[in-house]
């Protein structure tokens, strides 16, 4: 589907309250307004620049891919999950990347992503130079799940969670689990351990 297409036929459907565009490799933009969509999956779409959705009554996002440009108008909005595919890892990239996790502060208090590979997990989080400048992009969000898939992954669980708990600052848990079975689950209220007393698994 190309953007000329998407434009043509979606707003045609001003009911619709499910809308998944998937592995739609030509979409480089998309731009969508429904009062009563609920639901929107936006899933592996590689030329995908930007995503803009004005929908109030839109509860659940779900999102797969790599950094984009993004604009939403969704107050309604309780749950995000987002599965980043990265390319390169350069400061624009970061930049661009806390810009892209800032625009689902407002909205839902629970964020679930999902990492594929070692590289991912270890590039993911924020060089600790840029964290000194930048604020922390998910400051409202309260719960915060991290899924760990694909190939063994090779990383230090202390960085991570140093790099999630910049993420989300005021989190009370962070959940991580990895391919099928819980690795690690902090509660950062009644904790079962604090940040400096985390090991190294």
């Amino acid at each position: 589907m190309t953007d000329e297409q998407f434009c043509s036929h979606v707003p045609k459907l001003p009911l619709i309250v499910d809308l998944r565009i998937i592995h739609c490799h030509e979409l480089k933009c998309v731009k969508n307004f429904s009062p009563y969509l609920r639901t929107l999956h936006c899933d592996e779409c590689d030329e995908l620049v930007e995503l803009k959705v004005d929908a109030p009554n839109l509860h659940y996002l779900l999102y797969s891919g790599d950094v984009i440009s993004l604009s939403l108008n969704a107050l309604s909005l309780s749950k995000i999950d987002v599965k980043l595919f990265c390319q390169d890892f350069d400061t624009q990239w970061y930049l661009k990347y806390v810009d892209f996790l800032a625009k689902f502060h407002r909205f839902s208090e629970v964020l679930n992503s999902q990492i594929s590979t070692d590289e991912d997990v270890n590039n993911v989080m924020v060089p600790r130079e840029l964290r000194q400048i930048l604020p922390s992009p998910l400051s409202s969000v309260k719960h915060l799940n991290l899924r760990l898939s694909g190939e063994p992954i090779n990383f230090s669980i202390k960085k991570l969670l140093d790099g999630l708990f910049w993420i989300s600052p005021h989190t009370k848990s962070i959940s991580i689990v990895y391919e099928g079975f819980n690795m690690a689950s902090i509660k950062v209220g009644g904790f079962l351990l604090g940040r400096e007393e985390l090991l190294l698994f």
